[in-house]
C-alpha cells in the first residue's frame, strides 16, 4: 500500500510540473488595429520615436494583409558639438530652417502605405510601399523582428533566425523562459557579422491568443569599421 501511495504521489507530481507548451501563431482578425511604438537610441548621438498604425485588411486562410502608416517621427540628433531636434507634429510655422529640411524628407514618409503579406508564422512574403519613398526600407525591414518556429515550444526550446541586411549577417537566438495564460515569455540573443562584428540581446514577450508581439527590447553591441557602436531598440504594441 505505501508503494501504491507513493506510485500516485510521483504521478500526481509529474503532472503538476509538466510543461505547457503552446503553437505561436499570427491570429489576427480582419479589422484589428495596433498602434507601434518604436524607439532607437544609438550612443547618446541619435534618439529617435516613431510611431505606427497597423491595420489588418483581408485574412485568407493562413495570410494576413496589413496596411500600415507612419503616424509621427520625433528625432533628437547630437553629433559634432551641433543638436537638432524634430518632431512631425510641430507645426510648420514653428520649425526652424533645419526642421523644415527634415520635414521635407520625412513628409513622404508620413504619407506613404506600406502593404505587407505575411504568414501566420509571421514570415513576410511581400512588401510593398505606396508611393514609392527612398528610405522608407528602414522602416519596413525592422517592422519584423521574428519569425515563428514550426512546432510548438515549451520553456527552454530555442529557435534561430537568420536575417542579412545592409551588409550585415545577423543570426538571433529565441529562447522561451516562461508561458502562462496570456503571454510567451523569450529571451534574444545572437551575433552580428560581415560589415560589422558583434553581440544581440534582448527580450519579447508574445500575446499567445493573437500571436502579437506585445513589446521587445533589443541591444545591440558592435564594431562597425573600426569604431564601436551600441544601438538600443524598443517596441510596444497596443491593440486599439
Amino acid at each position: 500500500m505505501k508503494k501504491l501511495f507513493t506510485l500516485v504521489a510521483l504521478a500526481v507530481t509529474l503532472m503538476s510540473t509538466a510543461q505547457e507548451s503552446t503553437l505561436l501563431r499570427l491570429k489576427y482578425k480582419v479589422g484589428d488595429k495596433y498602434l507601434v511604438s518604436m524607439d532607437l537610441e544609438q550612443g547618446g548621438m541619435l534618439s529617435m520615436n516613431i510611431k505606427m498604425g497597423l491595420d489588418v485588411k483581408e485574412v485568407v486562410d493562413t495570410i494576413y494583409n496589413i496596411d500600415t502608416t507612419i503616424k509621427s517621427i520625433k528625432m533628437d540628433i547630437s553629433q559634432g558639438g551641433v543638436n537638432m531636434s524634430y518632431d512631425s507634429k510641430t507645426p510648420d510655422a514653428e520649425l526652424d530652417e533645419m526642421g523644415k529640411k527634415m520635414q521635407a524628407q520625412f513628409a513622404p514618409m508620413l504619407a506613404a502605405t506600406i502593404f505587407t503579406k505575411m504568414t501566420h508564422r509571421a514570415e513576410t512574403i511581400e512588401t510593398i510601399v505606396e508611393p514609392e519613398v527612398a528610405g522608407m526600407d528602414q522602416f519596413t525591414n525592422s517592422s519584423g523582428t521574428v519569425v515563428y518556429p514550426k512546432d510548438a515550444v515549451v520553456v527552454g526550446d530555442s529557435w534561430t533566425i537568420n536575417k542579412l541586411e545592409k551588409g550585415m549577417d545577423m543570426t538571433m537566438i529565441y529562447t522561451v523562459k516562461a508561458i502562462d495564460k496570456e503571454i510567451v515569455e523569450v529571451e534574444i540573443s545572437g551575433t552580428i557579422e560581415l560589415l560589422a562584428e558583434g553581440t544581440i540581446s534582448g527580450n519579447m514577450e508574445i500575446n499567445k491568443a493573437t500571436g502579437n508581439v506585445n513589446y521587445s527590447t533589443m541591444d545591440m553591441n558592435m564594431i562597425a569599421g573600426g569604431q564601436e557602436m551600441n544601438i538600443k531598440m524598443n517596441m510596444s504594441s497596443t491593440k486599439l
